[in-house]
């Protein structure tokens, strides 16, 4: 018998590969509006961007947890604020 957190996860990540082209094409929007809008300042050096990954998820829910916490995995996916991420590396000048 499997224990409910593998059934948990398990049916995040479906939910995620399922939206995994949606997540990928705001990424890919995200990046290009960051790196437009800060195009002409000399004091940023980079924009990058990521879709969480699979092996992340799985070690992101049973970590925090999040198996007792949301009560489906559906909550949890909409409850989740880092499934994109975006990176903006500057420096600071005085």
């Amino acid at each position: 018998m499997r224990l409910e957190i593998f059934d948990f996860i398990d049916d995040a990540i479906v939910i995620v590969d399922e939206m995994r082209d949606v997540l990928e094409e705001g990424n890919r929007e995200l990046e290009y509006f960051f790196k437009e809008k800060f195009l002409d300042l000399d004091n940023i050096l980079n924009v990058s961007s990521r879709v969480k990954s699979t092996m992340s998820l799985k070690e992101k829910i049973f970590r925090n947890n999040f198996y007792l916490k949301y009560e489906s995995p559906e909550k949890l996916i909409e409850g989740l604020s880092d499934l994109i991420g975006i990176r903006i590396e500057c420096r600071f000048i005085e």
